[in-house]
């Protein structure tokens, strides 16, 4: 059976990330050749040594087919961009085919080329087409309960330990290998349910879990969409369960990842039941874990109290991650990749001194913002060390506790931003 992919995302990045999550006996990719170059380098990054590449002449030769046979590299790409005769393309494709039952197939031909349709005793099939005008992947209805998140950040941005780093990673290589687990090595024929794929992000405000999420998404080249719970969780009965089973069956036809931030207010524990409204409460949470065992997608889950959440989803979890606060080697770094190239910093900074202050990654952020607005508005040509420690001072105001002279340890600095001191920089308020 062939089936037409419509999207309009037509990089060789992405025609990577798609290919290792929806396998086929044949695929004819329509490309120009840079996209071509982008999916090689692509491939060789995700899946090292698992495929293989070609031209349509080399096939032609006993010795390179018999190596292919002998091989147990199930990708193999083969490089028509330069072909034009389309009896010619399509012959070959059946004569792979034929020859390699236990192969996949991905033809490689240029952007104008007539889609190769095989019978369909060949196999499942795809055709990827480069042409912009076909229309995208329709996640209207998925945006009726959560807005698409466009993702920023690259690996190295998030700032982590080296347990976090490992584990962050492992789940990453757990989604890449998804298809090939499944397929080529009898795990979706062995279960028949709880394939997909959940993530959960714990720990307190501010320390990297949705910027976390972020980089899952810009490493694997899929769109994150954030779930509004305001429009979920309803106080009419039955509504909330509507509402979710709504969101999962718009996002299985939207090859992305569902981001349900703060999501204890709907993963919470079941009660004991006292009343109608913890019966429903109940039997929502028992939907949320039937829906989670049987979607095929990826769900990363954020939430500050992991101890509010039921129990029975920590099974369903494929991996817990938990976000601690920083290290004060780990804040030094975080204090530098806060502050862009083109901010000017006095000579005085000292972001190893300012590391001492027990702040999160979401704090410092803000420091760093209020500080060069601080020396902006006082017409100061660079961000000092006065103004970190101001805007430390009023970070730590947020949740009520105030800076000593023993934590600056500094009678200097202590005299630039010290409680008594404060008011000298207001003369017309009352001392």
């Amino acid at each position: 059976m062939m089936k037409v992919v419509r999207t309009t995302r037509t990089s060789g990045r992405h025609l990577a990330q798609w290919l290792l999550n929806h396998p086929a006996r044949f695929v004819h990719a329509r490309m120009s050749p840079s996209d071509t170059l982008d999916l090689k380098n692509t491939m060789e990054k995700l899946c090292p040594g698992a495929h293989q590449w070609l031209v349509p002449e080399q096939y032609t030769l006993a010795e390179v087919r018999e190596a292919i046979d002998r091989s147990g590299i199930i990708w193999n790409f083969v490089d028509a961009l330069h072909l034009n005769d389309a009896a010619e393309v399509r012959i070959f494709a059946k004569c792979f085919l034929a020859q390699n039952p236990r192969k996949t197939l991905v033809l490689l031909t240029g952007a104008d080329f007539k889609p190769v349709d095989l019978p369909s005793h060949y196999g499942t099939q795809e055709i990827w087409p480069e042409a912009s005008g076909l229309p995208a992947v329709d996640d209207m209805e998925l945006l009726r309960h959560s807005r698409r998140l466009e993702p920023r950040y690259e690996r190295d941005a998030l700032i982590t330990g080296p347990k976090l780093r490992m584990k962050l990673d492992e789940a990453i290589q757990y989604i890449q290998t998804k298809s090939r687990c499944e397929t080529e090595w009898g795990f979706k024929s062995l279960h028949s349910r709880g394939h997909g794929v959940t993530l959960v992000f714990h720990g307190e405000s501010g320390t990297g879990k949705t910027m976390a999420a972020e980089v899952v998404a810009k490493t694997l080249d899929l769109p994150l969409y954030q779930i509004d719970l305001s429009s979920v969780v309803s106080k009419y009965v039955g509504d909330t369960q509507k509402n979710l089973k709504q969101i999962f069956m718009a996002a299985s036809k939207v090859h992305g990842i569902l981001l349900f931030d703060e999501g204890d207010a709907i993963f919470g524990q079941r009660t004991e039941v006292k009343g109608s409204h913890d019966r429903y409460s109940n039997l929502e949470v028992n939907f949320l874990l039937q829906e989670l065992e049987t979607f095929d997608g990826i769900v990363i889950l954020s939430t500050n109290h992991e101890k509010n959440m039921d129990p029975a989803f920590l099974r369903r979890f494929t991996y817990a991650l938990n976000f601690g606060r920083p290290s004060r080697k780990l804040r030094s770094h975080i204090w530098k990749a806060n502050c862009p190239s083109a901010l000017p910093l006095a000579k005085d900074v000292n972001f190893d001194y300012l590391a001492k202050f027990v702040l999160t990654g979401g704090n410092i952020r803000n420091c760093v913002r209020e500080a060069a607005a601080k020396a902006a508005s006082h017409g100061r040509p660079a961000v000092s060390q006065t103004d970190f420690l101001w805007s430390v001072k009023r970070e730590m105001q947020k949740h009520g506790l105030e800076l000593s002279r023993e934590m600056i340890g500094n009678d200097t600095l202590w005299r630039q931003v010290g409680t008594e001191w404060e008011y000298r920089h207001f003369p017309g308020l009352p001392t």
